[in-house]
């Protein structure tokens, strides 16, 4: 399954609630476990997935250096967020 918010309501804070409900439904369905695949400049959905429990599986010998990298981004992200004007 493909999800996705499309670009004119992004940036609205829809990604969470609906993050919650998807998770929610899955472990009312008995799901215990559950993956997603992104882009890695993806870096506000990648922080969101970080939040809510998901994990980088490692399949490519740069993983670890590229997961590196995007957790720098990831604090720069969080950064700006509470500090706009910076």
């Amino acid at each position: 399954m493909n999800l996705k918010i499309m670009p004119l309501p992004q940036g609205r804070g829809l990604a969470k609630p609906l993050m919650t409900i998807i998770c929610n439904r899955l472990k009312q369905l008995g799901h215990s476990r559950a993956y997603l695949t992104t882009a890695s400049a993806r870096i506000s959905a990648i922080n969101l997935y970080l939040k809510f429990g998901f994990a980088p599986v490692f399949g490519e010998e740069l993983d670890p250096e590229l997961w590196e990298e995007i957790g720098k981004e990831i604090s720069e992200y969080d950064r700006k967020k509470r500090n706009p004007d910076i």
